[in-house]
This record gives structure tokens, sequence and C-alpha cells, in this order.
């Protein structure tokens, strides 16, 4: 400029931002009319801070999904009022401050009825004393 040079100015490094990677080790364990999902946070956050999840699910192979929980505070969620017997699939991505990440791994699982697992069946007889009405 006219004036010549100025002072120069102190520079900045800066980390572009960008969304989170996916969700690690979805695991999806089936109860009466619910699923429980877990995972682990990305390994990658994008610069900034993971806010929040968003699960979607798919009940017809993932042809179709739809949002389960928009907005997860955690590394985990029950998903509750489906259908036992029903096959369903889920995904979770991340959110921080430059959006939404990309899914995780699928895992599919069933809601199911609870059920009583009997493995043995009890004896009633057990304990009667075998030699009754005979002599000594």
């Amino acid at each position: 400029n006219s004036g010549g040079a100025g002072i120069p100015s102190a520079s900045t490094v800066t980390t572009p931002l960008t969304v989170p990677g996916a969700p690690a080790s979805l695991v999806a364990t089936g109860g009466d009319t619910s699923v429980t999902l877990s995972w682990t946070a990305p390994s990658s956050a994008g610069g900034s801070t993971v806010s929040s999840y968003a699960v979607e699910m798919s009940s017809n192979n993932g042809a179709t999904w739809s949002v389960a929980a928009g907005s997860v505070g955690g590394v985990g969620v029950t998903i509750a009022g489906l259908t036992n017997g029903t096959s369903y699939k889920f995904r979770v991505s991340a959110r921080n401050a430059a959006g939404l990440g990309s899914a995780s791994s699928v895992a599919t699982t069933k809601a199911q009825s609870a059920r009583l697992n009997i493995t043995k069946r009890p004896r009633i007889f057990d304990n009667i004393p075998r030699n009754i009405g005979s002599s000594p």
C-alpha cells in the first residue's frame, strides 16, 4: 500500500470442521416389544464434539428407513413399541456442529416376548421314600 509495509498479523491455525465418522460396534438386543441398542463413539468427531446420535430402523430388510430416535444423548437407547416376532434392522449416525455423519454398520434383531425357559423338568417324587408299604 502507499504507507508501506505494516506490522504482520499473528497467524492462526484452524482445523477444518467436518461431520463425525460412523459409530462402531453397534449391538441390538431384542426384548418384549422393544430393542436395546448400544454402540461406541466414532473414532473421529470431525473437529467438534459429538452432540447427539440419530437412530434409524427398518422393518422391511433395509428397503426403507425411518427415524427411531432423532436425538440420543449417549451411546445407547431402548426403542419401544415394536412388534414381537418382527425382524428389525438398526443403524446409528453421530451429529456434531457440522451436521450428521455417516451411518454405522447395521445390526439386526427381533423384538420378542418374554418366555419362561425351563431347562430341567422338576421331579415331584424324588424325595418320597421308596420303601413305602414294604416290610423291613
